[in-house]
């Protein structure tokens, strides 16, 4: 077990049920384009509901403690979701957190083309999203200094700019004392109260992003509740 929240017992069931729904939906999903094709306006509503269902299941996977080898295998499906959906007005959070995950999951080539050719179509001006595709693509050139999201992201961008790792380490410490309080407004945000057995886990993937593409010394954050440290590490 990684969480700290919830037991065994519940992961394992929320995991069941979830992949369950996943199953049907895309079952669902592909009997929809068999009639309709794959231009029909639910389509890209059915791509975006397969992103989340599967960003919550390496989530909760994670949270129970699975190896990170077979969290691996689910990422292609993240991706492919992602890239049929997403655009600018979808959250830039959610295309953070998909690339994150590639930078933590050490993707392979044909991943990191899929996702470095779709972000050239975006044209998105953010320090971080340049940042961390440059991590996985070494011909990719960092042209932007600004985050896009200042209220949530600032400290990032600042630990990237900065030269020191000391100050970096110390940075990313407080972007994960902070982190929760300011994703307050996500749907996920006190899911772990919810009757409705809705939590995944509680996991900044981009902050153990940055500190894995910097090669930072993070054994003080080994414990911190929010960082994905075992994803940090993973070497797969």
């Amino acid at each position: 077990m990684r969480d700290k929240i919830k037991d065994k017992k519940y992961f394992e069931d929320y995991i069941e049920d979830l992949s369950d729904e996943i199953m049907d939906f895309e079952k669902f999903l592909q009997q929809i384009i068999k009639e309709k094709g794959d231009s029909f306006k639910g389509v890209k509503s059915g791509y975006e509901t397969l992103r989340f269902y599967y960003l919550n299941k390496i989530k909760a996977l994670y949270s129970n403690g699975e190896d990170i080898e077979e969290i691996k295998k689910l990422y292609p499906r993240i991706l492919e979701y992602l890239v049929q959906y997403w655009k600018l007005g979808s959250g830039i959070d959610i295309l953070i957190n998909v690339i994150s995950l590639g930078v933590l999951l050490n993707i392979d080539d044909d991943q990191i083309k899929k996702i470095t050719e779709f972000l050239k179509q975006q044209d998105i001006d953010d320090i971080i999203i340049d940042f961390l595709a440059s991590k996985v693509d070494s011909d990719w050139i960092i042209k932007n200094e600004d985050v896009k999201y200042p209220e949530i992201y600032e400290v990032l961008g600042n630990i990237i700019k900065e030269n020191d790792e000391v100050k970096q380490v110390e940075l990313l410490k407080q972007y994960l004392d902070e982190w929760y309080h300011r994703h307050d407004f996500t749907a996920w945000h006190d899911s772990h109260k919810s009757k409705h057995n809705t939590y995944n886990g509680y996991w900044s993937f981009e902050a153990g992003a940055i500190a894995k593409a910097l090669g930072l010394d993070d054994n003080s954050l080994k414990d911190h509740q929010y960082y994905p440290y075992d994803l940090v590490h993973f070497k797969g």
